[in-house]
């Protein structure tokens, strides 16, 4: 199966944080997102990697209500957004806050982002996916990745670039993960040998430094490394 990755800056995360918390009750707001498929040179594997390139913030009018834990809309700016996707193949990402701060999808998610994931393989002929994300108050971030068949799948990492990186996957339950790259979390526990075990690595260069970057590297627990 084709991994499926979505990557944020940091700053990024930061202004949907701020446009999507608003008061006590859900609000949402859209991503587009360009996208591209690889293949992984360690596992044969296809990634489709989508990645965040501009906020498009939803207006107060384009919602009928809005509550603790849900919220109806218009399809209108889901509808633009795919307008404006659909020449370069780009996604579109839908995102919503949980002001009560739970990083899962409820049920009532389950029947919305049917809905709306829907218009968009209606209207567009690419089969390829689009995201649905949820944030908490604190920032934290899951989502999934929904396809033509509109079965919902987990994003297999989410990665938050910044002046610290952060990782999420399905492996790591989101309630209790500290953040990847925590100093304490590079020198003691499982969840670094976690975190370094996802990564791609390529060191550039092979002389005496590069050698024994790569050879440090695969004794802490970096298990595709590649030199260049």
């Amino acid at each position: 199966m084709t991994r499926v990755t979505f990557t944020i800056l940091e700053e990024q995360r930061a202004l949907l944080q701020r446009s999507i918390f608003r008061d006590e009750s859900e609000y949402a707001a859209l991503l587009l997102c360009g996208r591209s498929r690889s293949r992984d040179p360690w596992t044969g594997g296809e990634e489709e990697r989508i990645v965040a390139r501009e906020i498009i913030e939803v207006p107060e009018s384009a919602f009928i209500e809005r509550s603790a834990v849900g919220f109806t809309w218009l399809t209108a700016p889901f509808y633009q957004a795919l307008k404006r996707a659909e020449p370069q193949n780009f996604a579109v990402a839908v995102i919503h806050s949980h002001p009560a701060g739970y990083l899962r999808f409820s049920s009532a998610d389950d029947i919305a982002e049917k809905e709306t994931f829907e218009i968009a393989f209606n209207r567009l002929e690419s089969d390829r996916p689009h995201l649905s994300l949820i944030m908490t108050p604190d920032g934290r971030l899951a989502g999934r990745a929904y396809g033509p068949n509109l079965k919902p799948r987990p994003i297999d990492m989410i990665r938050v670039l910044g002046s610290r990186w952060r990782f999420t996957y399905p492996e790591v339950n989101p309630e209790t993960a500290r953040p990847a790259f925590d100093r304490q979390v590079r020198a003691f526990g499982q969840q670094s040998t976690l975190d370094l075990s996802r990564l791609r690595i390529g060191v550039v260069g092979c002389g005496g430094t590069g050698s024994a970057v790569a050879a440090l590297l695969a004794r802490i627990g970096v298990r595709h490394c590649g030199t260049f």
